[in-house]
């Protein structure tokens, strides 16, 4: 233990020296320092270093106030003993009144050791509460601290629910200042739905220490509704008793959950859809080609039935065409397109499938309109969009179309709108407009797709679509489609050549595992002139094509036992560099961003119809 560091003003030296003494015999190992005036006190209080000071109350010039005085101005934390021969009971009061810490007589001097220790162990406990006394203000600050600057609303509730304190972020969050927080209570805040269970979780708080955590709806300042969790503790019982509650705003989280649960709804449903709508171009293209090879076959009257199937299975594709839409498994071509040719060319159409009391208003915008997206897709969010406008205009009205710039902030996009005068949509239902199968029409005349599947056509198209709508001020649409690199050239027509009447040559492999399929297919080719194989899977048609060689390969995606993806990297594995024709109702992402497709990689869309495919062949084989 280190020894203790003792001050002593006496002017004896025996005296002194007795002290010494004492304090060796009660077992207090000291380092004395012994002074014998007023100034060498102060100045050796002055270098510091001292535990205890021990001082004579008779002193030359001086007395033991004096340095009573100087102790305290220069070390008012160490203790005073005041040891002196005589002292009258005043002195003695108005020593300790002064701050001594204790007295002692030099004819008792017996007690000067227990006074010593009192005396620092005194001291230490002051030091300790002291010590504790800071942390415990830093702690308050720091707690201070996280409180004010939470990002999330903090109160400190009464238990009548009101706001002892607040911070920032709960003044942000309802819009009031402090002093109006401190004039409400946390139930006259909240909904009126949700004020009455509110009210009782907290009383159970209060009353039997039950902490809260759940949601609730909050009235700001502005009078909007925000969603929020309310978490609590409880920081102290009755009386005064004071609770903690983290007021956080969940309607983002609230808002984006919501996201996801129709992303996922949406996932379903559309998994649901390409698989019903694979098995329905199946059926599609054999109808389309065998109406058309019997179209040779038939009488004049036999050829305008078969026109009336062919009509009926073009509804058909088209009915396809919004469920693969819907379902983000339609094949797109994204090419640089111009809208404006396209709207232009789309004016006569809509003016004649629309009634005549709805007047069709285009207003192109100036400049290059030119955009990468699939002339096809764009086609049918447009159809779609005039059919909701028809349906919102029973009386008539006007449906404007403009195409425009947005502001550079949303990015190098072009604007098309689609505005209608009709009754409009509340913002309960504006919030379910691209729900699946939501639909405010009445039965029979809505599926609820079209909205969805123009979402869905735009997320494709890598563009993007909002809706404005108010009851009795119509609804405008508006789509943003990605504008093309400067120098894009417009992408063809998408018209297919009409066949030549020159004899076709050439070997194609079919591979498709539905027979009719395989069976219309090759007897058109035949019928051209083409020399064809069939294969009814991709391993099976892999073995024939490392028989012999053969110009084309034309082969279903989806096939048992090997997939048309997997028959194409097995040939090109063998090293075996033939034209590939994909024929499927959608391409999938690692197809289109294959480096060979465009060039002998290609994809034609099911329902494919006699035309299409001839025009296709001849665009591969050069005939």
């Amino acid at each position: 233990m280190s020894r203790l560091q003792v001050l002593h003003l006496e002017d004896s030296e025996p005296d002194g020296e007795l002290v010494a003494r004492r304090l060796t015999t009660e077992g207090v190992a000291a380092q004395i320092v012994r002074v014998a005036t007023l100034p060498a006190f102060r100045s050796a209080l002055a270098a510091g270093g001292f535990d205890l000071i021990i001082s004579d109350y008779s002193l030359p010039g001086a007395d033991g106030l004096q340095a009573l005085a100087v102790a305290i101005e220069l070390a008012p934390h160490i203790p005073f003993l005041m040891v002196t021969g005589t002292i009258g009971e005043e002195k003695a009061a108005a020593a300790l009144k002064a701050g001594a810490t204790d007295f002692i007589l030099k004819d008792r001097l017996e007690r000067l050791a227990p006074a010593a220790r009192r005396a620092l162990a005194e001291v230490a406990e002051r030091r300790q509460r002291q010590l504790a006394e800071e942390a415990l203000r830093q702690n308050e600050a720091q707690l201070r601290a996280v409180f004010d600057g939470a990002p999330i609303g903090m109160t400190i509730l009464t238990a009548d629910l009101g706001f002892a304190r607040v911070n920032a972020a709960l003044c942000r969050l309802l819009g009031y200042t402090v002093l109006e927080l401190h004039e409400r209570t946390l139930a006259a805040v909240a909904h009126t739905e949700d004020r009455k269970d509110l009210g009782q979780r907290l009383t159970r708080l209060f009353d039997d220490g039950v902490p809260v955590s759940a949601e609730y709806r909050l009235r700001t300042k502005a009078d909007e509704i925000v969603t929020v969790k309310i978490t609590t503790a409880l920081l102290r019982a009755q009386p005064d008793a004071q609770a903690v509650a983290m007021i956080e705003d969940v309607s983002e989280q609230k808002r984006l959950g919501s996201q996801l649960r129709q992303a996922q709804k949406m996932e379903a449903v559309g998994q649901l859809t390409s698989g019903i709508a694979h098995d329905f171009n199946n059926l599609l293209t054999v109808i389309l080609g065998c109406a058309e090879l019997l179209s040779d076959t038939v009488s004049p009257e036999g050829r305008e039935d078969l026109d009336a199937v062919g009509v009926a299975a073009e509804r058909g594709r088209e009915m396809i065409k919004k469920l693969m839409g819907f379902s983000r498994h339609m094949a797109l071509e994204l090419k640089p397109l111009d809208l404006g040719a396209l709207l232009a060319d789309m004016a006569n159409t809509l003016t004649r499938v629309l009634p005549a009391s709805i007047k069709v208003r285009f207003a192109p915008a100036t400049g290059s309109q030119v955009v990468i997206a699939d002339a096809g897709a764009v086609e049918q969010i447009l159809f779609n969009l005039a059919t909701n406008a028809r349906d919102a205009m029973p009386e008539g009205g006007t449906l404007t179309i403009v195409t425009r710039y947005p502001p550079t902030t949303r990015g190098p996009y072009l604007s098309l709108a689609v505005t209608d005068t009709g009754h409009g949509m509340d913002s309960a239902t504006l919030e379910r407009a691209f729900e699946p199968f939501f639909t405010t029409k009445p039965a029979g005349r809505g599926t609820g797709l079209g909205m969805a599947m123009i979402k869905s056509l735009m997320d494709q198209q890598h563009g993007s679509v909002t809706v404005e709508s108010s009851p009795g001020r119509g609804t405008t649409v508006e789509c943003f489609l990605p504008l093309a690199p400067a120098g894009a050239v417009r992408s063809p027509s998408g018209e297919w050549r009409a066949p030549t009447a020159v004899r076709a040559s050439g070997t194609i492999l079919i591979a498709e595992d539905e027979e009719p399929l395989r069976r219309v297919a090759k007897r058109v080719l035949e019928r051209e002139g083409y020399t064809v194989i069939v294969a009814t899977n991709g391993s099976e048609a892999l073995d024939l094509i490392r028989a012999r060689p053969v110009d084309l390969v034309i082969s279903d995606l989806m096939m048992p036992k090997m997939t048309g993806l997997e028959f194409y990297h097995a040939l090109r594995g063998d090293r075996i560099n033939v034209k590939f024709l994909f024929t499927s109702g959608h391409a999938p992402d690692d197809l289109r961003s294959s480096p060979e497709f465009g060039t002998i990689l290609h994809m034609m869309p099911k329902p494919w119809d006699v035309p299409h495919l001839l025009a296709k062949v001849r665009e591969l084989l050069g005939g």
